[in-house]
């Protein structure tokens, strides 16, 4: 296996791993339902401040 191939193959595994602990954290903190409702709109701002100049942008509570 070439080295492209392993770092295609590592950067899948390091995805799902990020993947698999963005799903499973809400659950862990058992959130009131008002929190989770919250959760999807904290995560977009997140990424979305990741993909500009590194800045995470919280929604408004």
């Amino acid at each position: 296996m070439g080295v492209e191939k392993r770092l295609v193959t590592l950067a899948e595994v390091q995805t799902k791993i990020m993947f698999e602990a963005m799903n499973r954290t809400p659950d862990a903190l058992e959130p009131t339902a008002a929190q989770r409702a919250r959760v999807p709109d904290v995560m977009a701002g997140f990424l979305r401040g990741m993909a500009t100049e590194g800045r995470l942008e919280l929604p408004a509570a």
